[in-house]
């Protein structure tokens, strides 16, 4: 997990299922430069990942609270379109190819779009995914297209 937070904090983070089961939990030295990388494990030393529904929740502000969105990002060479899904009614970047889209997401969480003017996709290419919170946090997916 990565983030930023004022200088000197120090940064504690919590993942728990939807549920609000603790997956883990994890506490970090204080911030020295405003931002912050943090692995997360489960109990038994394997990795801990956010999936859909999931809360992570940080002790670094009273709105560090986040839902992991349901998620999905596809893209296809033989279209050159891609799909996606993650925060309802939210703004986006998706980037490939070091190019920039921007738009919204429906009120599912929704968008396609069609990049066929712009580029040619190709099998491979790495698509990143940017969505925000209304909260102001952001959330991000990476996938390749096939």
């Amino acid at each position: 997990m990565t983030g930023s937070t004022n200088a000197g904090n120090k940064v504690n983070l919590l993942l728990t299922d939807h549920n609000r089961r603790t997956k883990s939990a994890v506490s970090g030295a204080p911030v020295q430069f405003g931002l912050f990388e943090l692995s997360m494990f489960t109990n038994d030393g394997r990795a801990a990942y956010a999936t859909d529904g999931d809360w992570l929740i940080g002790s670094f502000a009273r709105d560090a609270s986040v839902q992991m969105p349901e998620s999905a990002l596809r893209g296809s060479a033989l279209t050159d379109r891609v799909s996606a899904r993650c925060t309802p009614n939210a703004p986006y970047m998706l980037i490939v190819r070091k190019r920039r889209f921007f738009g919204f997401t429906d009120a599912q969480g929704r968008f396609e779009r069609d990049l066929s003017l712009r580029m040619n996709v190709r099998r491979g290419d790495q698509l990143s995914l940017y969505c925000m919170f209304p909260t102001g946090d952001v959330w991000q997916r990476v996938d390749a297209a096939l």
